[in-house]
């Protein structure tokens, strides 16, 4: 790849750190499995180094849409911690009360996740 492709330096190599969300029936992953003509996916996102540290890295909530073969994403940067996140259980209130944030944003993200 580096033979034919440069390196972005706003944008130094990172690990790109996800969690997605779904509904407790799981039917934003049903959308994807079967290929639905409208799909949503939920996801909180961070960086970190390669070293696995995401200090002073930025979070963002994304809910990106799809129809048919057109995409759209919402993305809402959170003033929350990163390395704190990584470190916090998914069952911990912090995750919901980001998921809230979003939708002050993205009405459309259900309620459930």
């Amino acid at each position: 790849m580096s033979a034919i492709c440069t390196p972005e330096r706003a944008y130094p190599p990172a690990l790109v750190c996800t969690t997605y969300f779904d509904t407790p029936g799981l039917s934003l992953l049903g959308e994807k499995i079967d290929s639905d003509y409208l799909k949503m996916k939920v996801r909180l996102r961070w960086y970190a180094s390669l070293e696995g540290n995401p200090a002073g890295s930025a979070v963002f909530a994304e809910v990106k849409y799809r129809i048919g073969g057109r995409r759209d994403k919402q993305r809402v940067r959170l003033d929350t911690d990163a390395a704190m996140l990584s470190v916090t259980p998914l069952h911990a209130a912090v995750w919901r009360a980001l998921l809230a944030r979003l939708r002050a944003h993205a009405p459309s993200v259900p309620a459930r996740l």
